[in-house]
């Protein structure tokens, strides 16, 4: 069945192909818009529609840029608000480049070390107040450049950044006075920055906090916003937030309240990913790109596709954007383009319709055959009821139960009156499964080799996350004694993985500090201390209350002793200053990781990864100490915590001094890249200049006739040539290593951040940068430990 094609508007056809991602528009005079593209050689063209074609080709009216290094991002767009026309910033591995098109000169060009991978320009924050500014995502950071590219904003990520968008949210004034304030009872603007990485993770930033994150199935390689100051509502109901698109062709939409609306997924690869009023209905719909070159337009609501235009030469989607290229908008009606680019040079664009989603004949035709298909299955089940002999179980309908066994995690399956002949279990999040090559998979297929009523597999999750485990499961009748029977019945049955499901409460939890030398010799040397405030609610729960519930919740509690023991220390929070003897004191093993790390050198390695200790103050604060020797889980767990717990401002102090000593020795080994880089460049500034000499002396030979001159002047040119390959060779290298450096150092910066909450994780990034700049090491570890120095406890909410 054909889906209604979008009306196409212009069709271009150069002769340079078009890279990916590299794509973008702007007005480089202040009126005339030109799309900008990045093609092969480090060269990037400027086509100008307007611009008056010699012989009437497309080639004719575009002009080169030579950047003479690999480009990884193209962006048009204004820093300084009092500019007419737009900028053209280009980025390399190493650099970002601010050009004026129009004028034919350089802005700034600023040296970024951790690369520039991907790039927006836009306001952070309230939009009414703050500047504009040039956000670079790179090497597990975030950078803010200013007009004239200086560094206005910094923060750390969780991985290299693969995608970034920034999204509108809109305030909600609590008086008349506020919302008049703000400009006519609606509230203000506010700019939140949405970045996508490569582990899986989603995170919202609130200046250089932040305040939101979720992981899915794969890395991030597409994000945009569904809302603009011009579509924003104060309405508190949930409305589409931002699409984004994974690295394994998923692409779907958040709501407002952070929650997934819809997803779907594709065999192809998404290309690019864009949000675009297709209707004109004033809604704007989520378009994707595709590596087989069709662009797909569906509703952001549910969906729902509205227009799929496949591409004749199937060549893949370079990029898309949307522009008033053909300048037909006018002050009453604002005509935007779509603007679609193959890797083959080929680009179309497409204007906005009303019609219909499919042909009135073609939706009457698909209508028939549904009806059609009805009868059939109706007709199909009379005859299965009439020739059934036996009597369904109603009251059988599985079981599904989560089991903590020696080796790992078993998923069992159990049946009072079936014997299971086939199962499918499918998992959308974790990624707990192992496909033919190694990589991971959403599906598992089991098939037993003898029909019985339970089944046991095994899973292995990778990411501490949520699982919905969607399972069907194939089962025969336990009186047919075959599975070869006409009579199967398939039962859809489902399941919820905690996220710490690999970590589980052991018996020896309790009052450990008194148990045998045994235990306590394995008890972690490393270990994160905080101190949770008093609640101030009316209900009366104290923090240790929902710190109990946060782990009955979170983490897998299957013994009935355990349990009642952590039930047990649900009690009343006490008044200020006469404490209270209730504690936790608990044990958690982790399964999956020991076995790993035992398959690996067949080892045996501590079974005791996680130690929590928690207990009332005289002041009626709760302190606990999470003792764990990875660095990695103890920020995952206050994370989880915080957000638990709902609170604002935290801080904590931490001991790793293991990672410590990683971490001091990274950033020995940044200053000692950053000054051979340094010598490095000067000698290929000299080998540079001789082989300037050595061009200049072999012209003159040339003219005075001196072929023998001539003839040893290139062959030592030649051999200076080789010399200077080999220099390339070197920095190469030791700029990757450098990279890899930084990236790690930005790791445990991100991973200390994690560690705190509100101002005083705000406060520690911008201590850590300012540590990373002057090469203090010591500073650096001290902040991470210690926490930020000088920020005043906030006032209780």
């Amino acid at each position: 069945l054909a889906m209604a094609e979008l009306k196409k508007n212009f069709n271009l056809k150069f002769s340079h192909s078009i890279h990916h991602k590299l794509v973008s528009i702007g007005k480089y005079d202040g009126k005339n818009p030109c799309l900008t593209c990045g093609t092969t050689a480090g060269k990037v063209f400027v086509h100008n529609p307007y611009e008056k074609a010699k012989e009437g080709k497309d080639d004719d009216r575009i002009t080169f840029l030579n950047i003479n290094q690999k480009v990884t991002t193209l962006v048009s767009g204004k820093l300084n608000n009092d500019s007419t026309h737009d900028v053209l910033f280009v980025g390399t591995p190493t650099n970002l480049l601010a050009y004026d098109v129009l004028s034919n000169e350089d802005i700034f060009y600023r040296e970024i070390p951790d690369g520039v991978k991907e790039m927006i320009i836009g306001k952070l924050g309230n939009i009414q107040n703050s500047q504009q500014l040039a956000f670079i995502g790179g090497n597990c950071s975030i950078i803010g450049l200013d007009e004239r590219g200086g560094e206005a904003f910094w923060t750390v990520c969780g991985d290299n950044v693969g995608a970034m968008t920034l999204n509108t949210t809109q305030t909600i004034p609590s008086t008349t006075t506020s919302a008049n304030a703000a400009g006519g009872g609606g509230g203000t603007f506010v700019n939140h920055l949405l970045v996508g990485s490569d582990d899986y993770g989603l995170r919202r930033y609130e200046n250089e906090e932040q305040i939101w994150e979720v992981f899915e199935s794969d890395s991030f390689v597409g994000l945009a916003s569904l809302i603009t100051p011009s579509t924003s509502t104060s309405e508190r109901s949930a409305v589409p937030s931002f699409s984004y698109a994974l690295s394994n062709g998923t692409v779907g939409v958040y709501d407002t309240n952070q929650s997934r609306i819809w997803r779907v997924k594709s065999k192809h690869e998404c290309r690019s990913l864009l949000n675009w009023d297709a209707t004109g209905d004033g809604a704007l719909d989520v378009v994707s790109g595709w590596s087989n070159g069709t662009v797909v337009i569906r509703r952001a609501d549910n969906g729902q596709i509205l227009f799929k235009q496949s591409s004749f030469s199937q060549s893949p989607v370079a990029g898309m954007v949307c522009a008033d290229y053909r300048m037909v908008s006018t002050k009453s009606q604002t005509s935007l383009q779509l603007i679609v680019c193959h890797e083959n040079g080929e680009v179309n664009g497409y204007d906005q319709t009303a019609e219909g989603l499919v042909p009135s004949a073609l939706h009457a035709e698909k209508m028939n055959k549904l009806q059609a298909y009805k009868t059939s299955l109706l007709h199909e089940l009379s005859v299965l009821k009439e020739t059934m002999k036996v009597e369904l179980v109603k009251e059988d309908k599985g079981r599904v139960d989560i089991l903590q066994a020696k080796n790992g995690l078993e998923l069992e399956i159990t049946f009072n009156s079936f014997n299971i002949v086939q199962v499918i279990v499918f998992d959308l999040e974790a990624g707990m499964f192992s496909g033919p090559e190694g990589e991971t998979s959403e599906s598992l297929l089991i098939v037993p080799p003898q029909l019985k009523k339970s089944i046991c597999i095994p899973i292995f999750p990778q990411k501490n996350i949520i699982a919905n485990l969607s399972i069907q499961v194939l089962a025969s009748p336990q009186s047919s004694g075959s599975a070869n029977t006409a009579n199967l019945h398939v039962f859809d049955l489902k399941t919820k993985l905690p996220k710490f499901a690999t970590l589980y409460l052991t018996d020896q939890s309790g009052d450990f500090q008194s148990n045998d030398q045994v235990i306590a010799n394995r008890k972690p040397l490393s270990c994160v201390s905080f101190k949770l405030p008093p609640k101030m609610e009316a209900s009366g729960n104290s923090s240790l209350m929902e710190l109990s519930d946060w782990i009955d919740e979170n983490f897998m509690i299957q013994n009935k002793k355990t349990k009642d023991m952590l039930h047990s220390h649900r009690t009343p929070p006490p008044r200020p200053g006469r404490g209270s003897s209730a504690k936790l004191n608990l044990i958690f093993e982790n399964v999956v990781t020991t076995i790993i790390k035992d398959n690996n050198d067949g080892s045996d390695h501590d079974r005791s990864p996680l130690w929590l200790e928690a207990e009332y103050t005289q002041e009626g604060d709760v302190r606990v100490n999470l003792r764990c020797n990875s660095f990695e889980l103890a920020s995952v767990l206050m994370v989880d915590i915080c957000a638990a717990l709902e609170l604002k401002d935290l801080n904590s102090t931490c001991d790793f001094d293991q990672d410590m000593e990683e971490l001091r020795s990274l950033m020995d080994q940044v200053a000692e890249l950053n000054h051979l880089r340094q010598r490095l460049t000067i000698d290929a500034a000299d080998g540079v200049n001789k082989v300037k000499g050595f061009v200049v002396k072999a012209e003159d030979a040339r003219l005075m006739g001196d072929m023998s001159l001539l003839k040893r002047h290139y062959i030592s040119l030649h051999g200076l040539n080789s010399e200077l390959a080999m220099e390339y060779t070197k920095r190469s290298t030791n700029h990757e290593a450098l990279l890899n450096a930084l990236r790690q150092v930005n790791v445990f910066i991100e991973r200390g951040s994690r560690l705190r909450l509100g101002v005083y994780r705000s406060g520690l990034v911008s201590q850590a940068r300012a540590a990373m700049k002057a090469r203090n090491a010591s500073q650096l570890i001290t902040v991470i430990q210690k926490g930020p120095s000088g920020i005043p406890s906030p006032s209780p909410h």
